[in-house]
């Protein structure tokens, strides 16, 4: 199976890697990642000597570029890691367009039977979290 894991270079994503590589010898990953502050490609660095690996820096949400890597790739699955924040209670168009591909993807299993899995993982954290997830980091004040 051809796998398309977004977000994968984040902290939930890069244990699923390396879950995936270690238990399905025969799946191949492709890690799609905008590495925002969250993401680090050292997360990802045992998986990078896995030749059923690869790394595709992107934003999911540039259509034209999604697009392009599905027709390229022909993907089997979507498992869509990508996320800084998503309450279900969304503030921000960010938030609303994650709360919002929740509820799409949760339309088409209701309406088409197809099987998803949604997960709303919170405050999960080990190592490769990046440290604010647990404890906030101080930002710096500057003086006037």
């Amino acid at each position: 199976m051809k796998l398309l894991i977004t977000g994968g270079a984040g902290f939930i994503g890069s244990n699923y890697i390396r879950y995936a590589l270690k238990e399905h010898s025969e799946d191949r990953i492709v890690n799609l990642d905008l590495l925002t502050y969250a993401g680090s490609l050292e997360n990802v660095c045992e998986a990078a000597q896995n030749p059923r690996y690869s790394f595709v820096q992107g934003d999911i949400a540039d259509r034209a570029f999604v697009f392009g890597l599905f027709e390229r790739e022909r993907f089997d699955a979507v498992v869509n890691f990508a996320a800084e924040t998503s309450p279900l209670r969304p503030s921000s168009p960010y938030s609303s367009s994650k709360a919002s591909a929740d509820l799409f993807v949760l339309a088409y299993q209701r309406t088409f039977g197809l099987p998803v899995t949604v997960s709303r993982c919170s405050n999960n954290y080990g190592p490769r979290q990046f440290p604010e997830k647990l404890i906030p980091l101080r930002r710096r004040q500057t003086r006037p």
